[in-house]
């Protein structure tokens, strides 16, 4: 029930009339920044409950894969990693790694692979669907922690893919198909 006084909200002189009489439009939030009374429902019913589909992107630790491809992984110490720790598949075979699913949109990204290399591990190659994006030789005489850095192009269809990381082959000097992993970052940068 409206009283005529006018009150004093958020540095805007306000009437209760006012709040309880005029309807909103979308995107309109002075009159209630939290509620859902703040969007004209009339005209468009969904406009703040489906948020846009947002392309992956950002930093991501080698533990927060959605699923392996193939084998077993956990984390062990090692000195040259990360925080003295790397993501290791623990199988040791051809073919282990790990994929996370996201959206990607057509354009130009920047990729970081962070890593370490050393006499055990195998070939690592990064793909997107079936499209092999990046091979990295992650042999190394010693334990050595280095990020790859490179640019790539989206040029066929944007939407849902997968983002692999698997070993596929080893340098002949490698005694095995290790995978040590610690994060990778992905812009987009046009």
């Amino acid at each position: 029930m409206p009283t005529g006084y006018t009150d004093f909200y958020r540095g805007l002189f306000i009437t209760v009339e006012a709040l309880l009489t005029s309807s909103p439009v979308n995107g309109q939030v002075d009159k209630a920044p939290t509620s859902d009374w703040a969007f004209d429902h009339a005209a468009d019913a969904n406009a703040h409950h489906t948020p846009a589909a947002a392309g992956i992107g950002g930093g991501f630790p080698a533990d927060s894969y959605d699923s392996p491809i193939q084998g077993s992984f956990g984390y062990v110490s090692m000195g040259a990693g990360l925080f003295s720790g790397v993501l290791r598949n623990t199988t040791g075979a051809d073919g282990d790694g790990v994929q996370w699913f996201g959206k990607i949109e057509i354009g130009t990204y920047e990729m970081c692979i962070g890593k370490v290399h050393w006499n055990d591990q195998g070939v690592l190659k990064f793909a997107i669907g079936a499209s092999v994006i990046q091979t990295i030789d992650m042999y190394a005489a010693s334990a050595v922690f280095t990020v790859s850095r490179f640019q790539f192009q989206i040029t066929g269809n944007e939407g849902f893919y997968a983002f692999k990381f698997y070993i596929d082959g080893k340098n002949a000097s490698s005694s095995a198909y290790r995978m040590n992993f610690t994060y990778w970052t992905l812009t987009k940068s046009a």
